[in-house]
């Protein structure tokens, strides 16, 4: 699991980083223009495989979410961790993610009865 959540922020640094000429002339040419991230949200099914004891993240083996990613099994980084709060390993969940840029955070969690 560890292994995993290395990949995944590896992955998550080197896509980041990624530009083009154009994207990188274009912000250097207008310095004083305000740069504005869209924020969009996602919803997700899947199954808790666990929580982490710092309560940071939640991994999640989740459906596909349609417009956003395939299904797999990864960590979500908790923007609150309030959110995960009576969340246990095994549990059936209904989840929100907010992306803004390179950043995933799990906004909202619910246990399905």
């Amino acid at each position: 699991m560890r292994l995993l959540f290395c990949s995944l922020l590896i992955i998550a640094g080197l896509t980041a980083g990624c530009t083009s000429d154009k994207d990188s002339s274009a912000a250097s040419a207008d310095s004083t223009s305000t740069a504005t991230v869209e924020v969009a949200t996602f919803e997700g099914l899947g199954l808790v495989m666990s929580v982490l004891p710092n309560r940071k993240y939640v991994v999640v083996d989740h459906e596909d979410m349609p417009g956003f990613m395939s299904a797999m099994k990864m960590p979500f980084a908790l923007r609150d961790t309030s959110v995960a709060t009576g969340v246990a390993a095994g549990d059936s969940v209904r989840f929100t993610v907010e992306v803004q840029g390179p950043n995933i955070h799990m906004i909202q969690i619910s246990v399905l009865p």
